[in-house]
């Protein structure tokens, strides 16, 4: 009779784990490198700026010499209008770590992308996930989408509109059941405006 031995050797496998409620905020905006394109594509800017909890998404002055990139790696989709041209070549969620703040544990960052768009189309762009903050009061660990809207229809004065852009904290801590009034300037070509948000 013949005894066989077997071996068994297991591995385990440590795999980390993000916090699901990691993600703070951010802004996709764009803009064409030329306003007043010729032919059938516009070559398009797209920045992203997103902000995260700094424990799970960590940055530092290191970091940010170094160009580090921080963040989810997530493509960004067409979710909706002529999304031929996106699909082909698409863009990710990760970004260069800008600036953050231990205080407020968040991490923040930017990457730009140059993409060529075909003209007379509109499309809106989303990075979409769930798991909102986990300690809101209301819309605790929801579904949250980072959404733009692209057009690349031609005015009648013959320029391309480009997408506003908001600079404001990506985290906004308030009061509940007080009303609240926070004023964004907003920039659009050719004039600046101010948005007065009401938060309840």
């Amino acid at each position: 009779m013949m005894v066989h031995q077997f071996h068994i050797i297991l591995i385990l496998v440590l795999i980390p784990f993000v916090e699901n409620t990691h993600f703070r905020g951010g802004t996709i905006t764009w803009r064409p490198l030329n306003t007043t394109p010729s032919g059938a594509t516009v070559q398009m800017q797209i920045r992203q700026r997103y902000s995260w909890n700094r424990a799970s998404v960590f940055c530092n002055d290191t970091y940010i010499a170094s160009l580090t990139q921080i963040g989810d790696n997530t493509s960004v989709s067409c979710v909706s209008g002529t999304c031929s041209t996106w699909n082909s070549n698409l863009i990710y969620t990760k970004t260069y770590c800008t600036d953050y703040s231990i205080n407020g544990s968040v991490s923040s960052g930017e990457i730009y992308y140059i993409r060529t768009v075909s003209l007379n189309i509109a499309f809106s762009i989303a990075f979409a996930s769930g798991n909102w903050f986990a300690s809101l009061v209301v819309g605790a660990n929801g579904l949250w989408s980072v959404i733009n809207r692209i057009n690349t229809i031609v005015r009648p004065d013959g320029y391309l509109n480009n997408s506003p852009v908001a600079t404001t904290l990506p985290v906004l801590y308030k009061a509940i059941n007080t009303q609240h009034v926070h004023v964004v300037q907003i920039w659009a070509w050719p004039r600046v405006t101010e948005f007065h948000f009401f938060i309840l």
